[in-house]
């Protein structure tokens, strides 16, 4: 999903959460929108960038048209797993702050499952264990056919 379309909803959010909560209620912003830098680690160590820097524009064309169902399955997007999710809602028991970041990830989440899900029928990896868990499987069946 677009980040202006992130942004657009984590602002309906804040809006709703606003009389409640006051201005500790555009955290929410953290977990709505700038989680999303896990796509810049994916995208950096895809293209192996050096010195050049990133390009916004070419990293959107790339993950809106070029990545492919197989690069959602390779690729760990650490803050859009559910570990990392389940993390800010034990922290937001502890402080206003990480409520709001949990919020907005939880907003943030569903709207990507629903988009990748409608739209390109894979969902990211949803979980670091079974991630490293389904490499550490495929490493075994590549080793094995090495050695026949």
């Amino acid at each position: 999903m677009d980040g202006l379309e992130h942004l657009m909803t984590s602002f309906v959010l804040i809006a709703l959460l606003f009389p409640f909560f006051g201005v500790i209620s555009l955290f929410v912003l953290v977990g709505g929108v700038l989680f999303d830098v896990d796509h810049t680690l994916v995208y950096a160590s895809k293209k192996r960038l050096r010195s050049k820097g990133i390009s916004f524009k070419k990293m959107r064309h790339y993950f809106m048209h070029e990545h492919t169902k197989k690069d959602l399955k390779k690729n760990i997007f650490v803050f859009h797993t559910i570990e990392f999710l389940l993390l800010l809602g034990v922290l937001s028991f502890l402080n206003t702050l990480f409520l709001m970041m949990f919020l907005g990830l939880l907003l943030h989440l569903i709207l990507d499952w629903a988009y990748e899900m409608m739209f390109r029928k894979a969902v990211k990896n949803l979980s670091v264990i079974a991630w490293l868990a389904r490499a550490a499987k495929l490493g075994q069946k590549s080793a094995r056919k090495r050695r026949t």
